[in-house]
């Protein structure tokens, strides 16, 4: 999605805010990764007990999905922004999880990090809403 904003928008902000969440979801993707690499199978919550049962993210991945499904926007830098809100919102409610359920001290950092990192541009997306508004859905 931020690369699509990134094509399209002529909204200094957005492309700021587009280039930031592109950095940052990089950077995190490869710590991800690399925790993986090392802890694959070992973290606490990372699969339903005994393989049985939902998930521990169904419940988020899904409110998170008919959220960003639900946002609209009057073009496309609004859309864009209304679909990060709900992006970013899935990413807390998960990391809610992961504190809730792991014992891992790096994948709680992450986890940690998360919810400061999002919290902090959910901010900033309403904020650029509220100053540009329309059809934001």
């Amino acid at each position: 999605m931020s690369q699509i904003v990134l094509r399209d928008t002529r909204d200094a902000d957005i492309r700021r805010m587009a280039q930031k969440t592109i950095d940052m979801q990089t950077g995190d993707i490869a710590e991800l990764r690399r925790w993986l690499e090392t802890n694959v199978g070992a973290a606490d919550g990372a699969a339903a007990p005994d393989g049985g049962g939902e998930p521990p993210f169904a419940p988020a991945e899904a409110k998170m999905i008919d959220a960003m499904m639900a946002a609209t926007g009057a073009n496309t830098d609004q859309m864009w922004a209304s679909k990060m809100i709900a992006h970013h919102q899935g990413a807390l409610d998960m990391s809610q999880v992961v504190l809730r359920e792991s014992q891992d001290a790096g994948i709680r950092r992450m986890a940690q990090k998360t919810i400061e990192m999002q919290t902090a541009d959910i901010g900033e997306l309403r904020a650029w809403l509220e100053a540009h508004p329309g059809n934001a859905g």
